[in-house]
């Protein structure tokens, strides 16, 4: 549906958030800073996806809703304000902040640094539990359980989570040794991850590793960043096509082995609405599967074109959650529901299937219209620039924040979640990087306070 206000507004925003991320070019993490990820989250889930389905026909059962696209637009241009600012006035970084070859000079792994790699084989083996119970593609799941509890086994699983940072440690810190150990280790959780089928986690891998390197020499050869741009996008498009044959060919098992894997992405049906197709035609299907992937300013677009109308201001009562939503529930037996922002898009999106995400831009808007998206703006930046300040330090908290960075940066770049989840799980990534600065002080020596 074109829309030349929508198209307009869409490239001045494009060009904000593009001057933003090429400002951020000599961070040490260049393009996976907090600051580069907000923008490529910006671009990627709401700014791109939108014009794109402006120019090109939808084809989907279920509604683009084209109504609040507009709207959608002018808070991704009202949320770039205070990062712009910050853009134009930004100036190179000293040099308070330790490079990553001299590293070696500050800290050094003991042998209680091995404690790491028996939680990152606990996390490996808690990852095959879960492939075992069937959470693969779209296979149906069972719920995990730990002695019994399912809510036991998600407070588990939460702490589990954190093992990629050991492995980071040993990378980033260790001896040649423990490095050939780390990388190891972090090679096998990508074969792990690969056989979840899971478009979220292999790309969330395929990123953390990216970072790790990143942070390890401090540069990125172009061609290695281009090969890793063509496979995510091929990850996105073909694990969002092979889903629906995945329970066909699992048929009676719990859960697809090596060879279900190559069988399945091997397989005719998914290619055969392709295949038969001439070039461009396959080249608009797979990008627009891609698109329809990332287009999350549908469900913004869907709630802000329904405030006040069908959904009153909420005044921050969406934050709410954020006080209480740390304690576990198999503390907290009566803790509340936490999932009322979902009703939100449920309301407004009643012929979708599943849970569709509010959103950063349309959570800010449905409490203080677009002065909440400013405002919203200002909070981020601040926390962007907190993780800037501590990244690198040479004292144990700079370096348990970097370790804890490729687990961490998704919440930047995730700006398609909630802002009322990102910042739980941030608050959550505080007392991971608490955790972390006591393993180091038990598994680490020569570090200059």
């Amino acid at each position: 549906m074109y829309n030349g206000y929508t198209i307009s507004l869409g490239l001045m925003a494009s060009l904000l958030w593009v001057f933003i991320l090429y400002k951020e070019r000599d961070d040490l993490l260049g393009i996976f800073s907090p600051i580069s990820l907000v923008s490529i989250g910006i671009l990627a889930f709401y700014i791109v996806p939108s014009l794109y389905w402006q120019v090109v026909p939808w084809r989907s059962i279920f509604p683009p809703y084209y109504g609040g696209i507009l709207l959608v637009m002018i808070a991704a241009t009202v949320f770039s304000i205070p990062f712009f600012i910050r853009a134009a006035l930004s100036k190179k970084r000293g040099d308070k902040h330790l490079q990553p070859h001299n590293i070696q000079e500050k800290i050094k792994l003991n042998k209680w640094s091995y404690l790491g790699v028996a939680f990152i084989v606990i996390g490996f083996m808690w990852r095959i539990y879960l492939i075992s119970i069937g959470r693969q593609s779209r296979l149906d799941r069972e719920m995990a359980t730990f002695m019994g509890s399912k809510d036991l086994a998600y407070l588990l699983g939460n702490i589990i989570y954190v093992y990629p940072a050991f492995y980071a440690i040993l990378i980033l810190f260790g001896n040649k040794f423990k490095q050939k150990i780390g990388f190891a280790l972090l090679m096998s959780d990508g074969l792990l991850q690969m056989f979840t089928l899971h478009r979220y986690e292999i790309l969330t891998y395929t990123l953390r590793a990216m970072i790790i390197v990143r942070l390890k020499y401090n540069r990125f050869n172009k061609k290695i960043m281009a090969a890793a741009i063509v496979f995510i996008i091929l990850i996105i498009a073909i694990l969002g096509q092979v889903g629906p044959y995945a329970s066909q060919i699992a048929w009676n098992k719990r859960y697809l082995n090596a060879s279900d894997i190559v069988e399945l992405v091997s397989s005719y049906e998914w290619r055969q609405r392709s295949v038969d197709s001439g070039l461009l035609s396959r080249v608009e299907i797979m990008s627009s599967q891609v698109m329809k992937r990332l287009y999350d300013a549908r469900s913004a677009s869907a709630v802000m074109s329904s405030v006040p109308q069908r959904i009153d201001y909420m005044y921050g009562d969406t934050f709410i959650d954020v006080l209480f939503a740390l304690v576990p529930r198999y503390i907290w037996k009566d803790k509340p529901d936490l999932s009322r922002t979902h009703l939100i898009t449920k309301t407004v999106m009643p012929l979708d299937s599943g849970v569709n995400p509010l959103g950063t831009l349309a959570e800010l808007y449905v409490n203080l219209n677009f002065l909440g998206v400013f405002l919203g703006a200002i909070g981020f930046l601040f926390i962007c620039l907190l993780f800037n300040f501590i990244l690198y330090r040479s004292s144990r908290v700079g370096l348990a924040t970097t370790a804890c960075y490729p687990i961490l940066f998704v919440w930047f770049v995730g700006i398609n979640f909630n802002l009322s989840q990102i910042i739980t799980e941030l608050i959550r990534g505080a007392l991971i990087i608490i955790m972390t600065v006591l393993y180091l002080k038990i598994a680490s020596k020569n570090i200059e306070e």
